[in-house]
């Protein structure tokens, strides 16, 4: 099916393409004698078509292809497409910039600089000069030997707030990771609540006609349709309501993934590698969390940033080198001139108003504040491992429960219909058991929903929730 699918497509795109080609190739013969401006205009939009087929194409290709995904291929879609995960891609690559920008501490200058001025010299000693017009350039070169520690300083900075933006952006990619997992999720179990409620909705239409019939032959009372009505009212709208949810759901998906859930969803089956125990995961959390190293990779860099406003303190020292020359500097007496300089430059601020050991001291409390920070972080991550672990634990345990509970509703449903038939039970009851079936089916969904998200916030909190380790840990 998909194949004659993509077929058609391919067909449709071809005809695209000749009818665009015949349509452009005969305005232009037709009008040959227009001006260039037309010719260019035809082309540009010969262009344009050829461009916006070919998006058409690659958008049909892809929604072809997405007649059934599982939850793998579209994480690998939204890490390549996601506009959060890209814009904090390009933060990465500008925090980077920050490195070279600190090596070039270690790094000469060169500047090159040349003027033309015109000089007319005109005295009591000497005959006047001629006008000339003077060149004049220089080249010069100014190397950093001594700086006050501050580009060593400022080198490591870069590598912390770098490994910082790295840290951040795996962390924006979990959470981006995780809310969209949990939409794949939401679609698959609101997909089969619709589909319970619209069995169940069914049903219960049959029993109420059945309520009806039996009605006229005098087997039931008004109150048991009364009653059947009222179930098969109350299915409706359930069913309603679980349409709605569908709905907002697939929009949630849409929003994280860029279109529309598909027609064929695979349920996710992954065997995650994670510790068993609510310690271990506390230990791996604190190790391996964006947000702990984001902390502790911050403190690093504002401890550098003490010794980069610390280099203030000390003497600058730079050697320097340059050469100067002119032509027709005096004219009529000097033609031309060379002048060329070597040498060292130290620099010492004595006394800048209390400014620099100011600068210190800000330096000096971010760094602190950045410390007592670990520790909040610390806090907040335990306190949501610890949650999401107790979370999991209980949906697992649910789980279990609800599978034997549908079980069990299930055989006693068959067996008050079976009672029914041979007058041993009331369509009132067959109505209760059969709600009663529907209700456990649907616990188990969200149980099963609710265990499945909880693991994943698991992944998340630990900082192992990243696309390899989905990708690897597939069944």
């Amino acid at each position: 099916m998909m194949t004659i699918c993509r077929k058609k497509y391919k067909s449709m795109l071809h005809d695209i393409f000749l009818h665009k080609i015949i349509q452009h190739l005969y305005r232009f013969f037709i009008q040959g004698g227009a001006m260039p401006i037309a010719l260019w205009f035809h082309i540009s939009a010969f262009l344009s078509t050829l461009f916006f087929t070919f998006i058409l194409a690659v958008m049909v290709t892809f929604a072809a292809d997405n007649s059934s995904v599982t939850m793998n291929d579209v994480l690998r879609h939204v890490a390549q497409s996601n506009p959060i995960i890209l814009s904090q891609i390009e933060q990465v690559k500008a925090t980077e910039e920050q490195y070279p920008q600190a090596m070039a501490g270690w790094k000469p200058s060169v500047f090159a600089e040349a003027s033309l001025f015109s000089t007319n010299i005109d005295n009591s000693n000497f005959n006047n000069g001629d006008g000339a017009t003077t060149k004049d350039y220089t080249l010069s070169i100014d190397q950093p030997l001594y700086r006050g520690g501050r580009t060593t300083a400022e080198v490591e900075r870069a590598r912390k707030l770098i490994s910082t933006a790295y840290e951040r952006l795996r962390g924006v990619e979990a959470i981006i990771f995780l809310d969209t997992m949990t939409a794949y999720r939401d679609v698959l179990r609101d997909r089969d609540i619709v589909s319970l409620q619209k069995n169940s909705r069914q049903n219960l239409v049959k029993e109420l006609e059945s309520a009806l019939g039996l009605e006229k032959e005098g087997m039931v009372t008004k109150t048991d349709v009364a009653q059947a009505r009222a179930r098969a009212t109350r299915a409706e709208a359930d069913y309603i309501a679980a349409t709605a949810d569908l709905s907002r759901s697939e929009a949630r998906f849409y929003q994280l993934v860029g279109f529309m859930p598909p027609k064929t969803m695979v349920i996710p089956y992954y065997d995650f590698d994670i510790p068993q125990d609510l310690e271990s995961l506390q230990v791996v959390a604190e190790q391996k969390s964006p947000d702990m190293l984001i902390a502790h990779y911050t403190k690093e860099a504002a401890e550098y940033g003490v010794d980069v406003s610390r280099a203030d303190l000390y003497p600058q020292v730079t050697a320097f080198a340059s050469h100067n020359q002119q032509y027709d500097p005096q004219p009529g007496i000097i033609d031309d001139s060379a002048v060329q300089t070597i040498g060292v430059r130290a620099r010492l601020a004595l006394y800048q108003g209390g400014a620099t050991r100011s600068r210190i001291r800000e330096a000096r409390r971010n760094a602190k504040r950045s410390d007592v920070q670990i520790e909040d972080v610390k806090r907040q991550v335990k306190q949501k491992v610890t949650s999401l672990w107790q979370s999991y634990r209980a949906a697992k345990a649910e789980t279990e429960s609800r599978k034997i509970e549908v079980e069990a509703s299930g055989f006693s449903l068959d067996g008050i219909q079976e009672e029914m038939r041979n007058g041993q039970r009331s369509i009132f009851d067959v109505l209760e058991s059969e709600e009663d079936y529907v209700r456990s089916k649907k616990a188990l969904v969200s149980a099963q929903y609710k265990e499945a998200v909880a693991q994943y916030g698991l992944l998340e909190a630990t900082g192992l929730l990243t696309l390899p380790m989905v990708l690897s840990s597939v069944q």
